[in-house]
Formats: structure tokens, sequence, C-alpha cells
């Protein structure tokens, strides 16, 4: 639960502080982050057999292990959860699995257990300092 807090602490730094509009135009963010950005796919129903996508999150890689943050209302009751990089070499779709849940903050976060490819990984503020009221961000 303490490194989840911590992810969470880490989580709002990324919104406020490592993508500011002000030091770099929106398409050259894009182009930075986007191989850190996965999609979920959600299934809720009881039949396992029916794979079709009930809806969809969002989540980003934020450390070298590979570890995605995403809601926890995405993970919540989920049968099955299927990953998908934003990778054009690699259209594999993964299963995940959840690491850590804190409901409270709707964090959770997962790994993709097979993937052996290497994922670029958001670098997020390391303090609070580090992060000035008034900066402009975008997420």
């Amino acid at each position: 639960m303490k490194n989840l807090k911590k992810s969470c602490v880490m989580f709002v730094s990324v919104l406020l502080f490592s993508v500011t509009i002000a030091l770099a135009n929106i398409s050259e963010v894009i182009e930075d982050v986007k191989e850190s950005i996965v999609v979920i796919l959600l299934n809720t129903g009881e039949d396992l057999t029916n794979n079709s996508p009930r809806g969809t999150c969002t989540g980003f890689v934020f450390n070298e292990v590979g570890y995605i943050l995403t809601n926890y209302h995405c993970v919540h009751k989920q049968s099955v959860l299927r990953l998908f990089f934003f990778d054009k070499d690699d259209w594999e779709e993964y299963d995940v699995e959840v690491v850590g849940i804190d409901p409270l903050a709707d964090l959770a976060v997962v790994a993709v257990p097979r993937r052996e490819k290497p994922v670029p990984y958001l670098k997020l503020a390391e303090s609070v300092d580090q992060i000035k009221e008034g900066m402009k961000v975008f997420a």
C-alpha cells in the first residue's frame, strides 16, 4: 500500500510537472511519451470465452520494471484484462496481472508478465518541490 501511495504521488507529479506546454509543443511531447502509454480492454462478463471488450481504459508505464499505472475502476471486478502497447512493431495483445490497488485514490498498478521487450517509461518528478503553482500542463 505504501508503494501504491508513492505511485499516486508520482502520478500527480507527471500530470503537474513532467509535461509542460511552456517547454515543448504538444506534438513533441506526444512523440516523447507515446510508447509509454497503454490501452487496456475490459471484459466484465462471466463468460470468459467471449473476448469482446466491454470497455477501455488507459495507463502509462512509470518505471524500469514495466509497472503500469491505471485507474482502480478499470481493474475492479474485471474477469478479463487485455493490454496493448503503443508500439508500431508490437501488435500483440497481453494479459495483465494486477500488482496493487488503492480504491480510495482510484489507482491500480498492473504488470505484463510475459513481455520481454523493454518498454520506455515516463520519467516523473522526484519531489513535489519541483512543482510550481501555476505551471501549465496537459494530460
